[in-house]
């Protein structure tokens, strides 16, 4: 396998892309995240294109619901290219990358029941499930 090169776009605020031009993308941690540890992107693979995603994506982040108003009305896109050896990749966007999903989604479901946690009734968060699987050795994957 080879090195992959993904064009990524990164929604967010002014403040916060001058931040991430400065200092970098600080990596969001936390199982309540939709795929896990990491910075996010919007990549090719589904519509919208990506650039458009990541507009969506900034303004509705902007958008506060306790308040019931826009937290900024100014957003940034950020362009990188995202360098990760292919071995390294699970494209989602893939049958093959869903399927294995499913396998470890469906593995973790039957170790916890398994072992008898009392939370094995509860539905699984996507970001939960891959970083467990990170976490525990059984996928080395840099970028989902």
């Amino acid at each position: 396998m080879g090195n992959k090169t993904l064009e990524g776009f990164h929604g967010t605020d002014i403040k916060s892309s001058k931040e991430i031009i400065k200092s970098g993308f600080k990596v969001s941690k936390g199982d309540q995240h939709w795929l896990g540890d990491g910075a996010y992107f919007f990549v090719e693979g589904l519509p919208p294109t990506p650039d458009v995603s990541a507009e969506k994506w900034a303004k509705a982040e902007a958008w506060d619901k306790h308040k019931i108003k826009y937290l900024y009305n100014k957003y940034a896109i950020i362009k990188v290219q995202i360098n990760v050896d292919e071995i390294f990749y699970l494209n989602l966007n893939t049958k093959d990358g869903q399927e294995l999903f499913e396998y470890l989604r469906e593995a973790f479901i039957k170790k916890v029941v398994e072992e008898g946690y009392k939370f094995a009734n509860r539905e699984f968060k996507d970001g939960e499930i891959i970083n467990v699987a990170r976490n525990e050795g059984i996928i080395e994957v840099e970028v989902v």
